[in-house]
């Protein structure tokens, strides 16, 4: 592996981590604002534990969303091929 490869390399994960970061503000935020109650309160001061777990699902599923956009993107052509259905 070159300098020249490691570098797109990481100017590449850098570039879908801020993609990622901003993908799950959005969605926080369209949750935050979709919701007629506090999120903020409803964890913190009433334990809505169901709540929380449900926030975590969303950012769990756009997480492994993103992860396979990303890996299909760094795939090679050829390896494309043998994913398609």
């Amino acid at each position: 592996m070159d300098f020249s490869s490691t570098v797109r390399i990481f100017i590449s994960t850098v570039g879908y981590t801020a993609f990622g970061l901003v993908v799950f503000a959005l969605a926080f935020w369209i949750i935050v604002k979709v919701t007629p109650f506090s999120i903020r309160k409803e964890i913190q001061e009433d334990q809505n534990t169901s709540l929380a777990v449900l926030i975590g699902s969303v950012i769990l599923g756009l997480a492994i969303i993103i992860s396979v956009y990303r890996q299909r993107r760094s795939l090679d052509p050829q390896d494309m091929q043998l994913l398609k259905w």
